[in-house]
């Protein structure tokens, strides 16, 4: 009897710290296109309830700053990505988000 309660009492230890740090989680959400044709420009959008600064992007060896905006409550960083057709292969490439929220 006693092991079942000690473990119930930890689970609930366990659901509450996850909650807790689930709270101080960064909430920023990255929306863009999964698959871009080459040649294409796509829309990347950095979105967060928190104040978010420093926005950069990194895309096929350059690097850009992105303006914030802020509206309707939240926080919004957005840029058109694209690649040049004569100077890039086919492949997967990646791009990189670098931020702050709430000056972290």
């Amino acid at each position: 009897m006693f092991k079942k309660a000690t473990l119930t009492i930890s689970a609930v230890s366990v659901l509450l710290i996850l909650f807790i740090l689930s709270s101080r989680a960064q909430s920023v959400e990255l929306k863009c296109t999964y698959v871009a044709s080459m040649g294409k420009p796509f829309l990347a959008r950095l979105v967060s309830p928190y104040d978010i600064s420093d926005v950069k992007i990194s895309w096929l060896d350059r690097q850009s700053p992105l303006q914030v905006t802020r509206g309707d409550g939240k926080y919004e960083a957005s840029i058109l990505l694209g690649s040049d057709v004569r100077d890039t292969k086919l492949g997967i490439y990646t791009w990189t988000v670098r931020y702050f929220e709430r000056g972290r």
